[in-house]
């Protein structure tokens, strides 16, 4: 009985299922032999608690989803007011969502030298870099604004993209520290802290629209503090970044890759699928959401295809908001939904409702079909980025020693692609319109949807 009731002082670094089953046994042992309330066995169960408490919070504190919420309401925030900003301070309607191809291209860009980046200073150090970076994005914008630089306006958004790349491996840090049976819910818990995001970003945009008019009544400096915001918020997710323990190796392993990455990457199919998807449902939201303010604010008029009345920035806003809210809100059930229909089922779901997000948009103007679709899309992207996120870290090809790499080649392929997207719909809405961009990913759609039942038939998956 001893050794059972105290088997928990020498093993404080079990996790998992294991665990849990061990700890079991140990509780049943103890009732057994009628000795659970004697002085070791309550030892013994404080310990096993400890152990089984902390197994689980190390995990949960690690996703904690403060750090992500943060680094995502500057996605959020840069949204609502980059292209407006854009506009206001002398841009094309059609120039306007480069703001967020920027933005895209710098997230990008920053995934190649990333897991260099993590390995040779850690999570923190790597985190806490990009938001440095968050902070020059703010006073960039701020800058251009008042000084009316509309290069600036897309240097500031380029900057915050550099430090969204880097926040992005919030998620991955998370699967650093968990059990694999908690790697679903710990996902989706950092993209959870989006919810706070979805909220925080609109809303800051509307909030502080007047607190730039002490440099005027010119419509550029009702985004000065939106901008002034986004220093702010890279100031508090360096705390919130500080408040996580994250392990000592997490991203340093420097174990030699005996093949190219490219080569191992493409030899799987999982993998290929991984980033595929993610990739696909990235690109799709994107192409709908860059030019998506410009359209309901001031755009209507200029379409091939007249859409209806515009809406002003407090509908734009609500739309938006939705829209976060249903990127990052299913992510509390996501992880239950994946463990019970696997990766590759919620991937397809995922894809179904983004083509009837994109039909409805393309089906009119009014408010109501702005703000179903945009909803739709934003819980199409939940379940397949969360599946391609899980695809990705559960490849046989890819061991620990190449996790991080392939890590920042899929944040590059996401970006790369979804940059063309945001470039594209926004020179195309400006041209041809709204529905043709809408129309675009309703036929991209089928095709992807289709191909990804033609491999899932195939066991290709």
């Amino acid at each position: 009985m001893s050794s059972l009731a105290l088997r928990g002082s020498s093993e404080q670094e079990s996790v998992g299922p294991a665990h849990d089953s061990a700890f079991t046994c140990t509780l049943y042992a103890m009732i057994g032999e009628g000795e659970l309330a004697s002085p070791r066995c309550l030892l013994g169960l404080r310990l096993e608690l400890e152990c089984h408490v902390s197994s689980f919070y190390s995990g949960l504190f690690a996703a904690d989803p403060s750090a992500a919420a943060s680094s995502a309401a500057v996605g959020t925030l840069l949204t609502a007011v980059g292209p407006l900003a854009a506009t206001a301070t002398g841009s094309s309607i059609g120039a306007a969502p480069l703001t967020i191809s920027t933005f895209l291209a710098g997230a990008a860009l920053i995934s190649i030298p990333s897991a260099a980046l993590f390995r040779h200073c850690g999570r923190l150090n790597g985190f806490l870099i990009g938001c440095g970076l968050c902070v020059c994005s703010g006073v960039a914008g701020a800058i251009g604004l008042i000084c009316n630089i509309p290069s600036l306006i897309f240097i500031s958004s380029f900057l915050a993209g550099l430090a969204q790349g880097l926040s992005h491996f919030y998620r991955f840090a998370a699967l650093e520290v968990c059990s694999p049976s908690q790697r679903p819910y710990a996902v989706t818990l950092v993209l959870s802290g989006g919810v706070i995001a979805a909220v925080a970003g609109p809303n800051l945009a509307l909030a502080t629209k007047e607190l730039g008019r002490v440099f005027g009544d010119s419509r550029r400096y009702e985004f000065l503090g939106a901008f002034a915001g986004i220093s702010t918020i890279g100031v508090l997710n360096a705390l919130f970044s500080v408040c996580v323990t994250f392990p000592a190796s997490a991203g340093k392993t420097s174990a030699p890759v005996s093949q190219s990455l490219p080569r191992l990457m493409c030899a799987d199919p999982r993998c290929i699928a991984a980033v595929a998807i993610a990739a696909l449902a990235h690109t799709s939201m994107v192409s709908l959401m860059s030019p998506l303010v410009v359209v309901m604010h001031d755009g209507c008029e200029a379409d091939a295809y007249p859409i209806g009345s515009c809406w002003s920035d407090t509908y734009s806003s609500l739309t938006l908001q939705l829209h976060f809210l249903a990127m990052f809100g299913p992510g509390f059930v996501t992880g239950r939904v994946i463990s019970t229909l696997g990766p590759q089922r919620t991937s397809c779901c995922g894809a179904f409702l983004l083509l009837i997000a994109a039909g409805t948009l393309a089906a009119g103007g009014a408010l109501e079909n702005f703000i179903a679709g945009m909803t739709l899309c934003g819980l199409g992207w939940n379940l397949c980025f969360t599946a391609g996120t899980l695809l990705l870290a559960s490849s046989e090809m890819l061991r620990e020693c190449r996790l991080s790499l392939a890590n920042g080649a899929n944040d590059f392929i996401i970006f790369f692609f979804a940059g063309i997207g945001s470039t594209g719909s926004g020179y195309i809405n400006g041209i041809y319109g709204w529905r043709c961009v809408a129309g675009i990913i309703v036929l991209a759609l089928i095709l992807a949807l289709a191909l990804l039942m033609l491999m899932k038939n195939s066991d290709r998956l």
